[in-house]
């Protein structure tokens, strides 16, 4: 069976307290994430914070990082095992905390999360799951060197990752990481961005097909965990670190596959057929880190993207630091589903939009483009809504109702 999935961005609250996301489906979510740069419109903004967390309504997890346009003591990680949403921004030399939140509740038609500290309009991207297609989801956190997690309960077959590449809570003036990765037992991939510390020759990224989660940064890979097996009660790994990383384990019979690709490298208009789900997808996410190899041999600069489409809507982050340059830069819409570049501004070099879904092999056009193959992950799941009927999967504008 399929699964129910919506998607969309919502305005961080100007109070804090419980807030209310609405989907266009009618259905209760199972587990949810949320991600996003902290920006309030879309349009670019100097310094650059990015931030990730999950949920299955019992555990939560986020983390966040962040770098300064033109500053000292510039960057900055995050992590939060007891909240949902953690956001800092390189703005000030504290990189304080600029959204704290926790979620609330699972409601008919969407989630409730409560603020405990907000920045009134920053744009927070959400991905929400559930239905009977998607019988069971666990989240938790492991030490990559645990090799293993048991008890789940139940046998998962796809996977989704992040971390932020420490065992402890870091403290300010540290070098920043954020990697975010899935597995589904036979494809796997992730995706690193990193900044230096006072360093800015330090700044890269990368999507790497080796493993579902990992640490990249200076031009050489810290460490790397490939999923061995799904197993009864849990999952397991080879490749070990002390590192943490938190963790999204699914079982939905088959209704979520992983891929990996390049970019298409031919004049924009350029149309893109990405590999095949295995099915017909109702919903992809599509990562990439503005790079055409992995683990590049020497850092070049910084490009994270990450987006959402159901073949209609469409949303996406992207932030880059430039290489050698104290330039951070972030930026978001509705309008694209996955930018490249590493560009001052957040100047993208490749820019895609989306066709409708037809088939098992979903179509992306570059409509900027240039000719570098950068590599691409990406997340597929099937949706219990018929994709070839234009049903609404899912709406990238949400209702954010304040209680």
């Amino acid at each position: 069976m399929a699964i129910d999935a919506g998607f969309g961005i919502f305005d961080c609250p100007g109070s804090t307290g419980i807030a209310a996301v609405t989907t266009a489906l009618s259905f209760t979510p199972k587990a949810y994430l949320l991600w996003g740069v902290s920006v309030v419109d879309e349009s670019a903004a100097v310094d650059h914070g990015s931030f990730m967390g999950m949920t299955d309504g019992t555990s939560e997890f986020a983390i966040s990082m962040s770098a300064t346009d033109g500053g000292t003591g510039d960057t900055r990680r995050d992590v939060d095992r007891a909240k949902v949403l953690v956001a800092i921004n390189g703005d000030d030399a504290t990189h304080a905390r600029d959204i704290e939140a926790t979620h609330s509740s699972f409601n008919a038609n969407g989630f409730s999360v409560n603020f405990s500290t907000v920045t009134s309009g920053v744009k927070i991207h959400w991905l929400a799951l559930g239905g009977s297609g998607l019988t069971s989801v666990s989240v938790g956190s492991a030490l990559a060197s645990a090799l293993s997690v048991t008890g789940l309960g139940f046998q998962p077959d796809f996977l989704v990752a992040f971390s932020a590449g420490d065992d402890a809570t870091p403290t300010a003036d540290f070098d920043s990481y954020q990697m975010f990765g899935v597995a589904d037992g036979t494809t796997e991939w992730w995706g690193a961005a990193w900044n230096g510390r006072d360093n800015s020759n330090s700044v890269d990224s990368q999507v790497d097909d080796g493993g579902f989660i990992g640490q990249h940064g200076n031009g050489f890979q810290h460490w790397e965990s490939s999923l061995a097996s799904f197993d009864a009660d849990g999952f397991t790994w080879t490749g070990s670190d002390d590192d943490e990383f938190y963790y999204m384990a699914f079982e939905t019979g088959g209704s979520m596959s992983a891929a990996f690709t390049t970019k298409a490298t031919g004049a924009a208009p350029a149309p893109q057929d990405l590999p095949d789900a295995g099915f017909v997808p109702g919903v992809y996410m599509l990562v990439s880190g503005s790079k055409v190899d992995h683990p590049p041999s020497t850092p070049n600069g910084c490009g994270w993207a990450m987006g959402v489409t159901d073949g209609s809507a469409m949303q996406h982050v992207f932030r880059t630091q430039v290489f050698n340059q104290r330039q951070a830069d972030q930026i978001q819409d509705d309008n694209h589903v996955l930018a490249v570049g590493k560009a001052h501004g957040a100047v993208a070099d490749a820019i895609a939009t989306v066709s409708a879904i037809t088939d098992s092999t979903p179509t992306i056009t570059w409509t900027t483009n240039d000719s570098g193959a950068d590599e691409i992950g990406v997340w597929y799941i099937e949706t219990a809504s018929p994709t070839t009927s234009f049903a609404p999967v899912a709406r990238r504008t949400s209702a954010l109702l304040a209680r």
